[in-house]
């Protein structure tokens, strides 16, 4: 299933299309520009996007793939999360299988937990006792949602 959306995303989206209109990455007519992974040469044309062979290639930080690492580079996102992000804006039907639909539970597990601890530290800190037993309001911890 996560295949044959692959293959339609891939089919129906151009790697040099959702370079420039997503990520702003200014190619010229050969289809070069400046790369976004490399830090300090930002006056060179060292990035290279191809349309029929759908991949990227920088010459001077050596980062290489097709449409879905662009992605999943540019947005930090894993393989699933890219596909269903194109899939999405190229209109194309996307189901979850019962093994992805595990990990997203997880992660809401993950953030649940990670917010109980903010909220009991939180608790903790709020009156702090010094060493002769006189409380001090520490006031309060930001316990605004954690990225995960």
């Amino acid at each position: 299933m996560m295949s044959d959306c692959k293959e339609k995303v891939r089919a129906a989206m151009s790697i040099a299309d959702i370079a420039a209109k997503w990520y702003r990455i200014t190619l010229n007519n050969r289809g070069r520009g400046v790369c976004p992974f490399c830090k300090y040469e930002k006056d060179k044309t060292t990035f290279w996007v191809s349309d029929n062979g759908q991949g990227f290639r920088c010459h001077h930080c050596g980062k290489r793939g097709d449409l879905f690492t662009l992605v999943m580079e540019m947005d930090n996102l894993d393989f699933p999360t890219a596909l269903k992000k194109l899939a999405d804006y190229a209109g194309i039907e996307w189901k979850t299988t019962p093994a992805q639909a595990g990990k997203t539970r997880k992660a809401k597990d993950k953030e649940a937990a990670l917010q109980c601890f903010a909220k009991h530290w939180n608790n903790n800190l709020q009156n702090v006792i010094t060493e002769d037993n006189t409380p001090v309001n520490t006031g309060a911890i930001s316990t605004a949602k954690l990225d995960i």
